[in-house]
């Protein structure tokens, strides 16, 4: 069973020393360069608790087949995906469940095995949350303007959601919108029903959102574009910031 206070506290510092040192300073302290590779092609949903890969939402159960086949398509620029994987707890599949009716796990184990069928692509499998059932422990949203990012690779970077962005240009307002779900998976208060951290985010501990990108000329469109979703959060938008890095290796 997990903490949820202890789980905080624990995440703590490294936010505290990126917002104080700034997201490079802190990044070129951790070697963070490291984690802009890859260990496979693999499609896993944005979802914290399944690293490594490229991402989204319910690996495209929110997208549906066509957007989803385009991101795979935009992929292909690295190279092949080599699986379309699943996981239980997936609020993306809970959300279209309500919309559809279905149980949500056996909704997005379908829709992966379908899109893996439409790619030609043989492996299909579930991923086990790497975390608690029930519970998002991200700290920070990443997202991914170079399509290469992984969190895990790097002790001290924090937990976070990895929004694919580098392959979604076909369609940016997706992009936001999967922004625009992962923060409100954050901040939703557990009081209201929520499965993050929730109120315990606040102006001094936000919920950050790092906008990472190849070049610096593209850095700016991504920062834009993130705080463009939080502003719509509203009252919440006080307890998120945007910030942003850009590459300094080919």
């Amino acid at each position: 069973m997990y903490d949820r206070q202890q789980q905080w506290e624990k995440g703590s510092s490294a936010i505290v020393a990126i917002i104080e040192k700034g997201v490079r300073s802190y990044f070129e302290s951790i070697e963070a360069e490291r984690a802009f590779h890859l260990d496979d092609l693999v499609l896993r949903c944005m979802d914290g608790r399944t690293p490594g890969g490229v991402h989204l939402a319910g690996s495209g159960v929110l997208l549906g087949l066509e957007g989803a086949r385009s991101f795979a398509k935009e992929v292909e620029r690295y190279g092949r995906l080599e699986a379309i994987t699943y996981h239980k707890d997936c609020g993306a599949a809970i959300a279209v469940a309500k919309e559809k009716g279905g149980d949500p796990f056996e909704l997005a184990k379908t829709f992966s095995t379908e899109l893996a069928k439409s790619l030609g692509i043989e492996a299909v499998y579930e991923v086990e949350n790497d975390g608690w059932e029930g519970f998002h422990h991200e700290r920070v949203i990443y997202y991914d303007g170079t399509g290469r990012f992984d969190w895990k690779r790097v002790r001290g970077l924090p937990i976070g959601f990895v929004i694919s962005r580098a392959y979604l240009g076909f369609d940016i307002e997706y992009a936001k919108k999967e922004l625009e779900i992962a923060a409100g998976i954050a901040l939703t208060p557990h009081n209201e029903g929520g499965h993050g951290f929730g109120e315990l985010f606040n102006e001094k501990l936000p919920l950050l959102v790092i906008a990472l990108s190849q070049e610096r000329s593209e850095l700016g469109r991504l920062e834009q574009e993130a705080r463009e979703v939080i502003a719509s959060l509203g009252k919440d938008s006080s307890r998120v910031r945007v910030m942003g890095y850009h590459k300094t290796k080919a």
